[in-house]
Formats: structure tokens, C-alpha cells, sequence
């Protein structure tokens, strides 16, 4: 009987979302978050870069994530569960400190959003004249939201 390796259908999941990346609009995003990683050290301890669309930043022990996202002519971030949460069910959590947490973070709570507490900003992660900008910018907005995150809600999730 051969047996499988422990890590055997993650390594086998990886490979296949890394191939379904590529491309040249994954190669482009690819390159975009390796930049990312390179100007930002702590991003780099939150894994390797790949040619998805988004990455995730666990916020402490809140079970919420930061999802920073690049699309065509946008990059942005909201607030969203671990892998399979419910969205409504978050922002039923969400809902007791809604309004701090908007007011923190300049943008409107919505309880029946797709994505919670999104805020975007134009440029194209594919444009090496917006790179820069738009690195800065997940970075400034990574922070804000992690720390408006853990100074309202602190223990109480």
C-alpha cells in the first residue's frame, strides 16, 4: 500500500491554484505582490507571493481577516471571516461597534455588503508607473485597519 505524505492534497492545491494564476495577468499580479512582500518585511512572514488576485492578513486572535485585493484599475481591502465564514454572519459580529469602526476607518458599514468595510484606490497593479503608489497604500491601509480592528474590538470576539 503507498501512502500519501501528510501535506500531500495542500502541496497538490497549491500547485493547482498556482498554475490556474498564471498567465499574463497572473505573472503581472505575481509580480506585483513579490514587490509587495520585498517593500513590506512583515508581509513577506505572512507567506510567499503567488499570482492570485488577493492576499490575507489574520488580525490577532480576532478570527477576522484583511483581504488587500488588485484588480484592473483598483486595489483595495475589507474586512471578511477565515476560509468558508459566513459574510453575514462577520458582520453580525461586526455589528455592535459599526460605527466606530467606519468612523476609524472612512468607510460606511454595511451589514448586507458582499465585502465589509471595502475601500478602494484607482491604479492598475500591472502599471509599473502605479506600483509604488498602490504598495504604499495596502501597506498604510493594512495597518490602519489592523490596528482600528484591535483597539475596538480588543478581546471582545
Amino acid at each position: 500500500m503507498l501512502e500519501r505524505p501528510n501535506d500531500w492534497e495542500k502541496r497538490l492545491q497549491e500547485a493547482a491554484r498556482e498554475g490556474s494564476e498564471r498567465g499574463p495577468a497572473g505573472e503581472a499580479r505575481h509580480a506585483f505582490w513579490s514587490a509587495y512582500c520585498a517593500e513590506i518585511p512583515a508581509e513577506a512572514a505572512r507567506g510567499r507571493p503567488s499570482g492570485a488576485i488577493q492576499r490575507w492578513a489574520l488580525v490577532g486572535d480576532t478570527g477576522l481577516v484583511l483581504s488587500r485585493f488588485v484588480a484592473e484599475r483598483y486595489a483595495g481591502i475589507c474586512v471578511r471571516g477565515p476560509r468558508g465564514a459566513v459574510t453575514a454572519e462577520i458582520a453580525e459580529r461586526l455589528e455592535p461597534v459599526q460605527d466606530a469602526l467606519a468612523q476609524r476607518l472612512g468607510v460606511p458599514f454595511d451589514p448586507r455588503a458582499a465585502y465589509l468595510l471595502m475601500k478602494t484606490v484607482d491604479g492598475s497593479y500591472a502599471a509599473a508607473g502605479d506600483r509604488a503608489r498602490l504598495i504604499a497604500w495596502l501597506a498604510a491601509e493594512t495597518n490602519l485597519y489592523a490596528a482600528a480592528i484591535t483597539d475596538i474590538l480588543g478581546d471582545t470576539l
